[in-house]
Order: structure tokens, then sequence, then C-alpha cells
């Protein structure tokens, strides 16, 4: 029944289009794998095709026009630097920011001049002689007293000696006294207190301290590639005249069981 309605329309539109336009005005009928035919008459393209329980028919009338040569105002991407290598410096981060302990010397006191007691040596150690009164405590003491002679004549009238007391020992007590006595002394280094203005330098701490550490960047050079770079540009181009094909639909049916009269039940 589809075939049927198809073969009606397609030999009707091809007879009123050799009654139009002649029996050469029908020509390069197709039909492809899917039952759609298309031809051309004249300047018209007929497309007849099967959906379903439906067939549509389109007509267009195609007419050719000529529109002159006139300039055009087009957005063209013109090459502005050619790609190449190049060396550029970089700021690299090498140690990222952080908290740190660091020994730092702290100015606890400004120098300022000062006055301080010194101990100054006026003399060095050495030997000498000096005299000395020592005391000598009493003590007891022992001397020989000598025995005594006599000289005195005998019975003969020679002179002998006589001893008249017998020597003995006598101990007697020697009271405390003082003595001079000449000694080597050692006289050991002597020094004089003496104030003196002295320059008192600054006085530094050494303390622990946490700081904190910036981002740490290293300046690198690095070989980088710099593709083409296009620049968009607005030109006017001559176009030059020329004929174009504008479609006009004519036709635009669609037969069926629900549409048309093609296609129901009488």
């Amino acid at each position: 029944m589809k075939a049927s309605l198809r073969n009606m329309i397609v030999t009707g539109t091809l007879g009123v289009a050799a009654l139009a336009f002649g029996p050469a005005a029908a020509q390069a009928q197709h039909q492809n794998s899917t039952g759609n035919v298309s031809f051309r008459l004249g300047n018209a393209d007929v497309r007849i095709g099967a959906h379903g329980d439906h067939t549509h028919v389109n007509v267009d009338v195609v007419n050719r026009r000529y529109i002159p040569g006139h300039y055009e105002e087009r957005q063209v991407q013109v090459l502005v630097s050619k790609g190449h290598w190049d060396e550029v410096r970089r700021q690299v981060l090498v140690a990222p920011g952080h908290w740190d302990e660091v020994q730092r010397q702290v100015l606890v006191s400004r120098g300022h001049w000062d006055q301080v007691q010194r101990q100054v040596l006026v003399s060095r150690g050495h030997w000498d002689e000096v005299t000395k009164q020592v005391l000598v405590p009493g003590q007891w003491a022992a001397r020989v007293i000598p025995a005594q002679f006599k000289q005195v004549p005998d019975h003969t009238g020679r002179i002998v000696t006589v001893m008249v007391k017998a020597g003995y020992l006598d101990r007697y007590w020697v009271p405390d006294r003082y003595e001079t006595r000449r000694e080597r002394v050692w006289c050991p280094d002597q020094y004089a207190t003496r104030t003196e203005r002295v320059w008192c330098p600054d006085q530094y701490e050494t303390r622990i301290e946490r700081i904190w550490c910036p981002d740490k960047y290293e300046t690198r050079v690095e070989r980088v590639w710099h593709p083409d770079q296009y620049e968009t540009r607005i030109e006017r181009v001559w176009v030059p005249g020329c004929y174009e094909e504008v479609r006009t639909p004519v036709i635009n049916t669609t037969h069926g069981q629900d549409r048309g009269s093609y296609g129901r039940g009488r």
C-alpha cells in the first residue's frame, strides 16, 4: 500500500512536470536503499520519502541569483611573532617559610666610662738583709769555776804550788734579753690601690629567639618555548561576484492514514 501510494505520487508529479516543462524536464531520478526518491524537475527539487505510515513530499524551487563583487570586513589571524626559544629568569621556591630558633647577640649595656680601683705593682719581690731585735728567752746556763792555786814554800824552802780551792761547775739563770741579728728575708711584690678611669665596652648577651624565616626563592634561568603569537585583525577583503542558488520551499505535505486524501480507507 505504501509503495503504491509513493508510485502514484511520483507518477503524478512526473506527469505534471512533463506538461509544464516538457518531456526532458523530469531527470536524475534517484531511489536509495530506504525507499526515498529524489529527482529534479526543471529548477525544482522533488524529494519523496516514507516514514512509518506517512509519505512526505517536499518540493523546493531553486533559483540562481548573481551577487556582485563587494568588500567585506573579516577577522583575520595575523602572525605577529614566530615561535622561538628564549631564556627567562624565574623565581623558584627552594625553602618554604618556617619557624626557627637562632642565637643572637643582644646588647644589654652600652659602652661607657667608669672609675675602678686597681692594684698597681710598685715594687717587685726581692731578697734583702735586715737587722732585727730578736727576743732570747731566759734560760739556765752552766759555767766552770776553775780551781784556785797558791804558791807556798815547802819544808825545804822550795816554792811549790798548792791548790787552795778545787774547781766546780756553777749553774746560773740568764734572764730574757734582746739580741740584734741580721737576716736575709724575701720582700714580696708590693701593690698600691689606685683609682683609674676606664672604658667599659658594649656588653652583649647570647639569647635564643624563635623567628619566622620567610619563603626563600632562587633566581633560575630556564629555557622556555614561546609558541607562535597571532593577532586578530579586521581587514577589508574584496569578494568577487558569483552566482548562488536560493531554495524556496513551495510544497511540504504529508500523506497518510490520519492526514491527506491518500491512504484513507473508503
